[in-house]
C-alpha cells in the first residue's frame, strides 16, 4: 500500500491492484460514446491531463486512456471547454472529508476531488475503492460543430 496526498486528502492506495483492473478495461468512457462532446474529449485526452496530473494519477495506478466516466460541462469565456470525469482507485481515504464537494486546483486549469467510490466503482473493481474526480480545461479539436 502507498500513502499519497492529494490536496486536503491522504489516500492509502494499492497502485498495483488498480493497474491490474485498468488492464482489464477495454476503453475509456468517452471512447464508448459517439456524441460530439465525447468525440472531442477523445481527441484532446492527451492534453487533458497536465504533467502534474499525469504524475499523480499514474502513481495511483490509473490508465489515463480509460476514464471511468467523462462529461462535458460548458464552454468557458477563455474559449476552452470544461470537461469532467473520474477514475476509480483501489484504496481508502485516510484523511480529508470524503463528502466534500470542494474541488482542489492541482494546477491552473485542472482540479481534483476525492470521494468514497459509489457502488459502481466497488462492483467494477471488486473491492473498496475511492473515486478521483477531475475537471479540466481543454480546446475544441473536433471537426464537429463547436458548442457555444
Amino acid at each position: 500500500m502507498l500513502n499519497v496526498t492529494v490536496g486536503p486528502w491522504t489516500l492509502e492506495v494499492d497502485a498495483e491492484a488498480t493497474k491490474l483492473v485498468y488492464e482489464q478495461i477495454e476503453q475509456g468512457a468517452a471512447a464508448g460514446c459517439d456524441c460530439d462532446f465525447c468525440y472531442n474529449f477523445g481527441l484532446v485526452r492527451p492534453q487533458a491531463y497536465p504533467a502534474e496530473a499525469r504524475t499523480l494519477l499514474e502513481s495511483l495506478g490509473v490508465d489515463l486512456r480509460k476514464e471511468c466516466e467523462s462529461f462535458y460541462a460548458k464552454k468557458l469565456p477563455s474559449g476552452k471547454h470544461l470537461y469532467g470525469g473520474w477514475f476509480y482507485v483501489v484504496g481508502t481515504i485516510e484523511r480529508g472529508d470524503p463528502d466534500s464537494d470542494e474541488m482542489f486546483e492541482l494546477v491552473p486549469g485542472f482540479q481534483v476531488r476525492v470521494a468514497e467510490a459509489d457502488e459502481d466503482g466497488t462492483d467494477r473493481f471488486g473491492t473498496r475503492c475511492v473515486q478521483v474526480d477531475f475537471l479540466t480545461e481543454v480546446p475544441w479539436l473536433s471537426d464537429r460543430p463547436e458548442p457555444e
